[in-house]
């Protein structure tokens, strides 16, 4: 895949890696904000155990740690060993009463109906570590007075303690059921607490309902921005980020972050702010808020390593490098293995892939069996190490690893399996990622990432009409993120440019230069979206406006190779005139148009469903050339360029020629071992150089290749697709002459050919006029 499909496949990743990480800190802060503090550790015995010696007036007082039949094993207060009393020196022993015999005579002398008698008896057992009996008593007072809002925030909070305790899922599910029945209860009486909504809106996050959890705490009137209310207001907030509603999120933070004190809570308010603004693509506010987060918490890792991920996010791959190279290590695990993530999608999308694989083997590592969240963290590096070998090219060692982690993590089962999508993708086996992103739908990927990459695979399927169903879809989801908008505008560019309807081609055009100016509207200057609008003017012969786009780009400091190219090209096609064949005609046996046909070996050129085809069974002699030719007379070539659509054999050999008069000739094609290559004849028709080979011609979809004569500096250019791949002083092709224009194909004999073209173009200087 490109560096840039690693860059929005690292997103995906990202998004999924992190969002576990965000959750976990963000709540971080609060937590004792919400939770009352258990009481202090005091001895499970009352008082002490007292032994009377004959003879003595006093009596000694510690604990009587074990009782034999001789004497007593005793630690006197105070002592850090213990003595042994023999019982023939004891007159009298006193023991004191443990805590759950004094528990059991205050609670009998309770009276009847007193709620804060038991909420009274609830704390002191909390005191002793009695937190079954606590319990107990909580309930009791609760029963008599629902309302008691003491009684029922204890009791929550020590179900929540229990919670965190919890050494099984079962025990975790339980123990989680009881709490929801409290705050639905306490919710049921009309108890308004800021503690207990905050409670029961973390718990219906954990428990998969974001939404409710967003409702429990918009029922709450807000009315002084005090710490509780402002606590209120960040955790909903975060609801709202995690369930999509980016405008309320941010009317909750806008007055924490304009008008807040506490260092701390702003800096939490900045780093939701940020989040807020990377959901919706908005990488610069999104940076600009995290810097405001480091600068009032400097030692807040997170907002660091979140504008880290904003840049990757935009493409700006050296502001994320120089942020990466910045982030303190740090030892907590969640932390440093979220850094080595982020590190390593960084490093991916940079192409050092052994960079990558050493921030990953730098994480912590769980080497005990591990649940809850430490399985999950393991479980995000693990995707993280099978994404970056898929980047690799280790299509099978990646794949097989991502459905094990699919299988065996319910929560990455959806981003496992997108991941797994795009590599498959990568390798061409485009059937096999349609199913696994099927299967990450069906695990709960959210929608708009798997109308992403729906969309891409249907475009390279050739399923047009599916593909452009998705791209809608994706248009209106994501129509705040300015990349999205750019990459749906490129692939409508792309399918206008592949159809032959040209009032739907036109149509398509227009909707891309829409997703172009959506992008521009909502990141000004941005590069890639006026890249887009500048190639819309220039295929539609808007010279001037196409180069005011770019001349503007490049004063503005670009550094876009592109756009400087482009510019070229304008002001080359201001000096050409063109003919262009779309072969849009009914079906013939001669091909017309001014076009002639050489037609010596067996294969036959023809118009056959408004394509120039050449088909037949190649005979008598192997690798003889069927032409269909065009003669320029003396005009001067500027450039001859073809869009080849299919070819069938995958060996056929095709290509484009350009010969003089003087016998001079340049072929540029593709070769049976399925490279591009190009051959030189020689002046006097002599005989063809061996083929030099220009690389690989990557893909089965259409290709455009294009011979150009460059005038300025006398050179013959070899294009694949407008990309240069070759470029060669040849003198005689400049001075120019008589020139014939050609379209050829060939095979071994026998070997049964079709090649569809879609169109031809010849571009000749145009005469100056005094």
């Amino acid at each position: 895949m490109s560096r840039r499909r690693y860059v929005v496949l690292g997103l995906a990743l990202a998004g999924v890696l992190l969002a576990s990480a965000s959750a976990t800190t963000a709540a971080e802060g609060e937590a004792s904000a919400a939770t009352p503090a258990q009481g202090s550790g005091v001895p499970d015995r009352i008082g002490w155990d007292r032994l009377w010696l004959r003879g003595r007036s006093r009596a000694l007082e510690g604990r009587i740690v074990r009782e034999t039949a001789t004497g007593y094993r005793f630690r006197m207060r105070g002592a850090s060993s213990d003595v042994v009393v023999p019982k023939d020196e004891i007159e009298r022993v006193e023991r004191a009463p443990t805590p759950r015999e004094v528990y059991a005579r205050r609670r009998a002398a309770i009276a009847p109906g007193d709620a804060q008698a038991h909420l009274a008896l609830a704390r002191t057992c909390l005191g002793w570590g009695l937190e079954a009996e606590a319990e107990t008593e909580l309930r009791a007072a609760i029963a008599i007075e629902p309302t008691l809002l003491e009684a029922v925030g204890e009791l929550a909070a020590l179900l929540e303690r229990r919670c965190a305790r919890a050494e099984s899922e079962p025990q975790r599910a339980g123990c989680e059921e009881a709490l929801l029945e409290v705050y639905e209860d306490a919710q049921a009486h009309g108890l308004v607490s800021v503690p207990l909504a905050l409670g029961h809106a973390r718990l219906l996050r954990r428990l998969g309902a974001p939404t409710l959890a967003l409702e429990r705490l918009s029922s709450l009137a807000l009315a002084d921005n005090d710490t509780a209310t402002a606590r209120i207001r960040l955790e909903r907030a975060r609801l709202a980020l995690e369930v999509g509603a980016y405008g309320r999120a941010e009317q909750d933070l806008r007055p924490l972050v304009e008008g807040g004190s506490d260092p701390a809570l702003l800096a939490e308010s900045w780093r939701t702010l940020g989040l807020v603004h990377l959901a919706q693509g908005r990488h610069g506010e999104a940076q600009r808020a995290f810097a405001e987060a480091a600068e009032r918490a400097p030692e807040d890792r997170w907002a660091a390593l979140f504008s880290v991920r904003a840049a990757l996010y935009a493409g700006a791959l050296e502001a994320a490098a120089d942020g990466w190279a910045g982030l303190p290590e740090g030892q907590e695990p969640e932390y440093a293995a979220t850094r080595a993530i982020v590190g390593a999608l960084l490093a991916t999308a940079l192409g050092e892939l052994d960079t990558a694989r050493q921030r990953l083997a730098g994480a912590p590592t769980d080497t005990a069996p591990v649940a809850g969240t430490a399985a999950l963290r393991r479980a995000r590096l693990e995707l993280a190490r099978a994404y970056v070998r898929a980047a690799g090219g280790e299509v099978v060692s990646a794949t097989a690893e991502l459905d094990r982690l699919a299988a065996a993590q319910p929560e990455l089962a959806g981003v496992a399996q997108a991941v797994r999508a795009a590599t498959l993708a990568a390798a061409g086996q485009l059937e096999a990622a349609r199913a696994a992103i099927e299967a990450a739908a069906r695990a709960g990927l959210d929608f708009d990432l798997v109308a992403a990459e729906r969309m891409r695979l249907e475009f390279r399927l050739g399923n047009d009409e599916q593909a452009l169903r998705y791209a809608r879809y994706l248009a209106h989801l994501r129509r705040d993120d300015p990349p999205t908008l750019v990459e749906i505008g490129r692939m409508l560019t792309l399918m206008a440019g592949r159809s032959a309807d040209a009032p739907r081609a036109r149509r398509l055009r227009a909707e891309a230069r829409e997703r172009f100016e959506d992008a521009l509207a909502r990141r000004p200057g941005y590069e890639l979206a006026t890249l887009g609008l500048a190639y819309l003017d220039y295929v539609e012969a808007r010279y001037e406006a196409a180069e005011r786009r770019l001349r503007a780009l490049v004063q503005a400091g670009s550094r876009s190779a592109y756009a400087r190219a482009a510019l070229e090209r304008i002001e080359r096609a201001r000096s050409r005139r063109v003919w262009r064949d779309r072969f849009d005609r009914p079906d013939a046996e001669a091909v017309r148009g001014r076009w002639s046909e050489d037609e010596a070996y067996g294969v036959q050129a023809q118009i056959a469903g408004r394509r120039l085809v050449f088909r037949g069974r190649q005979q008598r002699a192997d690798g003889g050339r069927t032409r269909v030719l065009r003669r320029i007379g003396r005009r001067r070539l500027a450039e001859f360029r073809v869009r080849f659509e299919r070819a069938q054999p995958s060996a056929l050999r095709y290509g484009i020629e350009v010969a003089l008069e003087s016998g001079e000739a340049v072929a540029f094609g593709h070769e049976a071992d399925g490279s591009l290559a190009v051959s030189w004849r020689g002046r006097g028709g002599k005989a063809w150089s061996e083929p030099e080979t220009l690389g690989p011609l990557e893909g089965t979809g259409p290709h455009t290749l294009a011979i150009e004569i460059d005038r300025t500096d006398k050179t013959v250019v070899l294009r694949l697709d407008g990309r240069e791949l070759a470029r060669v002083r040849k003198t005689a092709f400049v001075r120019g002459g008589e020139t014939t224009c050609s379209i050829w194909v060939a095979a071994e004999r026998d070997t049964e050919v079709e090649l569809v073209v879609r169109e031809a173009a010849i571009f000749v200087v145009r005469d100056r006029t005094p």
